[in-house]
């Protein structure tokens, strides 16, 4: 786990490249194809590592199609809970700020998971922006709950001095919670929003 921690610590693209390695051939973590790759793609990743022998030299700008995840919960768990308070918020940031760079133009179909590394890194213009686009996508999708919680988190850093032009009033963003508390039958939630 102490390879792990020092992956944000060093800032060198080939030592970041080795630990993510390392990270892997440990099973601590798996590189999965992102949504865009087909399932015929997706074969040189059984037990192969040879594959990182034939790309030399590697750099991140190569890991874009891929991404990463913990393969056991445990494993996050321990890191969250290794990582002190204030240097978790500084990570979440650079974790929001890498995703949305790796993302590029498929960030929006990740909103949610962006809003999440923003307003846990301290990073309120991200997080209003990530927030309200990942309300909007659960709006679509009709996770009312979602985009109420997104919504919220949205009017808290606009009461709170935050602004961005693409934000609607805080008087519209009331009534959308609202109007989402009456879709899921909570006539009493949806009644407070409207006061």
């Amino acid at each position: 786990f102490a390879a792990l921690l020092k992956v944000f610590e060093d800032t060198e693209e080939s030592r970041t490249l080795s630990l993510i390695d390392e990270a892997t051939r440990a099973e601590i973590i798996a590189i999965v194809p992102a949504a865009t790759s087909n399932a015929n793609d997706a074969g040189w990743l059984e037990d192969d590592t040879s594959y990182t022998s034939s790309i030399n030299p590697i750099s991140t700008s190569q890991l874009a199609p891929l991404t990463y995840m913990f393969c056991q919960g445990i494993v996050q768990e321990v890191l969250s809970a290794q990582i002190p308070k204030h240097q978790a918020s500084s990570l979440h940031g650079v974790i929001g700020t890498a995703l949305e760079a790796t993302y590029a133009h498929a960030a929006f179909a990740h909103a949610a998971e962006l809003a999440r590394h923003y307003v846990l890194g301290g990073k309120k213009a991200a997080a209003l922006h990530w927030n309200l686009l990942a309300g909007e996508d659960a709006v679509r999708q009709q996770a009312h709950r979602e985009a109420i919680g997104h919504f919220r988190l949205v009017l808290r850093l606009l009461e709170a001095g935050e602004t961005s032009t693409q934000a609607p009033s805080l008087a519209q963003l009331y009534i959308t919670i609202g109007e989402l508390w009456f879709k899921l039958g909570e006539l009493e939630q949806a009644a407070h929003s409207f006061l």
